[in-house]
């Protein structure tokens, strides 16, 4: 399911069980500028870096655990926010609200972001970083 398909009061109900959760307030331009689940997850993770999680989210993250196997996200409890955590959290409201398909968009330039390998110069010996496909 792509953002357009997402109906815009889904997307506001989620919108607000994140903030709710994660004790955030998401401001309407960054909200309007979510278009998958990856970009919530990067917004989260680089606001909530280093900035302690509620008793209430903690509480989530054991219930979270206990459905599933998922023992990492005991850990820290009580401390600052991990990725590990942040992302369960907000898969577990995408299930909750029936959004579990909802996916990030294509990329439409993958082939200018194509993963770098440093590659020895000729005559320097030195490194010079080029993308995979022209390796």
């Amino acid at each position: 399911m792509t953002r357009d398909e997402l109906n815009s009061v889904d997307l506001v109900e989620v919108i607000m069980a994140i903030e709710e959760s994660f004790e955030v307030e998401i401001p309407d331009h960054d909200a309007e500028a979510i278009s998958g689940p990856g970009e919530i997850l990067n917004w989260l993770t680089i606001r909530l870096a280093g900035k302690a999680m509620s008793d209430g989210a903690a509480l989530q993250l054991e219930n979270i655990a206990r459905q599933r196997p998922m023992s990492q996200l005991m850990q820290n409890l009580n401390r600052t926010w991990q990725p590990e955590q942040i992302n369960a959290l907000v898969q577990e409201i995408l299930r909750v609200h029936g959004l579990d398909d909802w996916s990030d968009p294509p990329d439409p330039d993958a082939s200018v972001r194509a993963p770098l390998k440093p590659k020895p110069h000729l005559q320097s010996g030195r490194a010079s970083v080029v993308p995979d496909e022209q390796q």
